[in-house]
């Protein structure tokens, strides 16, 4: 199955969509724009509320795939984890997966790509080496 890409850029974290514009119910994966070869990806694929949220190889596993599980007319959305069905949230500027909601806003960009961000703040990766964690700035 061909997923849609929702980029974060080689330092931020964006959707990046592949054809047509991010849809509730549609499932995404998560990439770096420098690194396609990468997602966000629930480390060591736990099933435990507040695990980190991280970049990793992509392996084609539910681990690293995210649903849009509510999107709203002013682009507001939240994505939970279709390996563990936790919600992607950020807490204390990191990226975790939570019991509870948080609401990203999406936003395409000029050059096609869909940008996530949270609380006016971009979601950033400081590397794309595996392991690396996810947060804002």
């Amino acid at each position: 199955m061909t997923l849609q890409r929702i980029c974060i850029g080689a330092l931020l974290l964006l959707l990046s969509q592949m054809c047509g514009a991010v849809k509730q119910g549609k499932v995404y994966r998560i990439v770096p724009t420098s690194d396609a070869q990468k997602s966000l990806f629930v480390e060591n694929a736990s099933l435990r509320d507040k695990a980190r949220v991280v970049v990793w190889t992509e392996t084609d596993v539910p681990a690293q795939q995210w649903k849009v599980a509510t999107l709203t007319r002013k682009g507001m959305a939240t994505l939970t984890n279709v390996y563990t069905g936790l919600y992607l949230a950020i807490e204390n500027g990191k990226a975790v997966q939570s019991k509870s909601p948080c609401y990203f806003t999406i936003k395409e960009a000029k050059d096609g790509a869909v940008r996530l961000y949270y609380m006016n703040e971009w979601l950033y990766v400081p590397s794309t080496k595996d392991g690396t964690e996810v947060g804002i700035i």
